[in-house]
């Protein structure tokens, strides 16, 4: 639908902003900066030397395509097109902030295929302020984004989206409107419930230091919805690198050691298999041990009880939805829970 033409009575330095769905030219900078098309342009282009721009004038015009909310597209203006076909996914220099299991990236590109998209991937450069961001984004030759930074954005980041109606999706984390995330809390509650309907009653959960992402509390409340319906005491316990072993040891030697371990992470379980071999103690008669995973964790040639997040079907979904904010820019969905499935594997048996 086409945008209504307005008239504007502002003089020529004011900028005035304009109606959600007008797209901004560059004659819509050039007037609100009082300058010609010609110039605003070039300086956009990275190339007001040409013209003799000065610095003053260069940032008056950027910061007027900023609050203006322009989106050059070097490679949409070049073929005349609306839709470059494609997508971007956004990734933190930081790893610890941008986990992406390979099932998700498979199920983004499954799914863009399917449309005849493709992907390209960025980073967001974290050690950069939150001023330059707006232009970093606009910049980019892409229809829309599916954002995999989990936690600790940017100052402003999320501002800046909302801020210049930037088609986007949120991976992996919780926001009011447009994001998909696993049911971690569902995931851990139905885990623990299944090892209580095997007899277990001493069932240990074993967590990483705390975490700004959001799974870390949403895993730990489902542990506890789980033994609070069951009437049972629970047991939380954060995982040490440094002694993983010696302490699993010397939790599975004591008189009263749990009959069931379920790690927040594959990597919490693997301790207590060697543990588990160096007492004596037989996986799973002895022991039950569960996680909550992406892949099938195989853990000295055991594959190991999982929920199984679900990364691929969680990718495919998100596509469709970005694909439904491109249609409708004003579009605002609701956040979606991904329900994982269970997968018995080796390590579970009642309880003696």
């Amino acid at each position: 639908m086409s945008a209504k033409k307005t008239t504007s009575t502002k003089s020529p330095g004011k900028t005035e902003a304009r109606p959600r769905t007008a797209k901004v030219t560059i004659k819509d900078i050039a007037n609100a900066c009082g300058m010609s098309v010609s110039a605003v342009s070039l300086a956009l282009a990275g190339k007001a030397d040409r013209v003799g721009l000065s610095s003053a004038s260069c940032e008056k015009i950027e910061e007027t395509a900023e609050k203006l909310g322009y989106r050059p597209n070097a490679y949409r203006m070049a073929l005349k097109s609306s839709l470059t076909n494609c997508v971007s996914l956004l990734l933190s220099e930081d790893a610890a902030k941008s986990f992406i299991p390979k099932g998700l990236i498979f199920g983004i590109e499954e799914e863009l295929i399917r449309h005849n998209m493709h992907l390209a991937v960025s980073t967001i450069p974290d050690s950069e302020p939150a001023a330059p961001l707006p232009k970093f984004l606009r910049e980019w030759m892409t229809d829309g984004f599916l954002i995999n930074y989990t936690h600790a954005f940017p100052e402003t980041f999320e501002d800046v989206i909302e801020r210049h109606r930037i088609p986007c999706i949120w991976i992996n984390s919780i926001h009011k409107k447009d994001c998909i995330h696993p049911d971690d809390r569902e995931a851990m509650s139905r885990l623990v419930k299944e090892f209580i309907s095997r007899g277990h009653r001493r069932i240990l959960y074993m967590n990483l230091p705390m975490s700004l992402h959001y799974s870390f509390p949403a895993r730990r409340e489902g542990y506890l919805d789980a033994m609070e319906e069951a009437g049972l005491q629970s047991n939380i316990l954060v995982f040490d690198r440094r002694n993983s072993i010696a302490s699993a040891m010397e939790i599975l030697a004591d008189d009263k050691r749990p009959t069931a371990v379920i790690g927040y992470g594959p990597g919490l379980v693997s301790p207590f298999l060697v543990a588990a071999a160096r007492l004596g103690l037989w996986v799973p008669r002895d022991l039950s041990l569960a996680t909550v995973a992406d892949w099938h964790p195989d853990q000295c040639g055991m594959r190991i009880t999982y929920m199984r997040t679900n990364a691929r079907e969680l990718g495919v979904k998100a596509v469709d939805m970005l694909l439904r904010k491109l249609k409708d820019p004003d579009l605002r969905l609701e956040p979606v829970k991904m329900p994982c499935t269970f997968d018995p594997g080796d390590t579970l048996a009642d309880a003696l």
